[in-house]
């Protein structure tokens, strides 16, 4: 499928001046006509370039900063921006899907709970004040949209949790990072892995790694997130997500255009390069939602920190001409947590 900007007018190849713009996925899937739901559920990365271009980069980044994200992590030069060309850390995804969990209301992450000394807890210590990212109804419709990713789409493996939960897969081209972003009413994590070879700049691809050809987010990224999510949950309630508003319905089961409006995703990316391991490394950053703001499970993970190049903040897996080079990030490391890792 060819992408069109907003005038209609077909976008050129970058890397073929002579040639069109082509958004591939990673299968060979007709789709056809689908709803922006069944793309989601299934990382169908066309409807998303495609919208992305229809609503304009400075909308998609806009709402990606007010999710969270760092203005200097992103980088939109290339259509690619709406799937996951940009470098977010973990710690930073895990605080914009927090954003969705928690009704709209977005948190600056932090790492220091609270500060004792001599048994006593010290005053002067104050949480970041929540800011209101977007409409309640639309958060909720977003994780209306992430729950069928895990309910029937390309995370189903984190139904082995056990609760209500809403996430995104996403894989960079090459298979050189994968990740899962997930989250049920009381806790957001994303989980990024990828492989670095010292002798080699740059990641390296996975392919062949814990015996898979090709390794996707909702492979083993999404195994160590609910491994986690079920050590750090255990003997909590079990809650339910508020349910979403009613949007209109497609035509057919198809998911044929419309008549009545439906919903506008923004889209932004994940991460770049980690520190160096030669083997797959799963950097776990968790984030409480509903007004429990964000912790970082380490002192490694903090908002600065780069942790993997992955899909974008809600797209799909990448998938031909679209991922850059990652490039570092550096950041002054944050006082020890009072959280553990997984």
């Amino acid at each position: 499928m060819t992408i069109k900007n907003r005038q209609g007018q077909e976008l050129p190849d970058a890397k073929d001046p002579t040639g069109l713009l082509h958004q591939r996925n990673d299968v060979s899937t007709k789709w056809g006509y689908v709803t922006l739901r069944k793309a989601m559920e299934q990382s169908v990365n066309t409807p998303y370039v495609q919208l992305g271009e229809y609503v304009g980069y400075d909308n998609v980044e806009g709402e990606a900063l007010k999710a969270g994200l760092l203005r200097t992590t992103l980088q939109y030069d290339t259509p690619g921006f709406y799937i996951g060309t940009s470098t977010p850390s973990a710690i930073r995804m895990a605080d914009a899907y927090a954003t969705f969990d928690d009704g709209g209301i977005q948190h600056e992450p932090y790492s220091v709970t609270k500060v004792v000394a001599d048994g006593r807890q010290l005053p002067g210590f104050d949480r970041p004040k929540g800011t209101t990212a977007m409409p309640a109804s639309t958060a909720d419709t977003v994780t209306d949209v992430l729950r069928g990713v895990v309910e029937h789409g390309t995370g189903t493996n984190a139904q082995a949790l056990g609760r209500p939960a809403a996430g995104k897969t996403g894989t960079t081209d090459d298979y050189k990072s994968a990740w899962f972003i997930g989250y049920t009413p009381q806790l957001t994590t994303a989980v990024s892995m990828f492989k670095e070879d010292p002798k080699n700049a740059g990641l390296q691809s996975m392919q062949g790694v814990g015996g898979y050809a090709k390794v996707f987010g909702a492979d083993m990224p999404t195994e160590v997130w609910t491994g986690y999510m079920t050590a750090a949950l255990r003997g909590q309630p079990v809650q339910q997500f508020p349910p979403a508003p009613q949007l209109g319905q497609s035509t057919d089961e198809y998911g044929a255009p419309s008549p009545t409006p439906s919903a506008t995703v923004a889209q932004s990316t994940p991460p770049a390069t980690p520190t160096a391991l030669a083997t797959p490394t799963p950097t776990t950053a968790p984030c409480r939602g509903h007004g429990k703001h964000c912790v970082s499970p380490s002192p490694t993970d903090t908002a600065g920190t780069t942790a993997g190049t992955g899909g974008g903040l809600l797209g799909g897996t990448t998938g031909g001409n679209t991922s850059p080079s990652p490039t570092p990030t550096t950041s002054t490391p944050a006082p020890t947590s009072v959280r553990g890792g997984p």
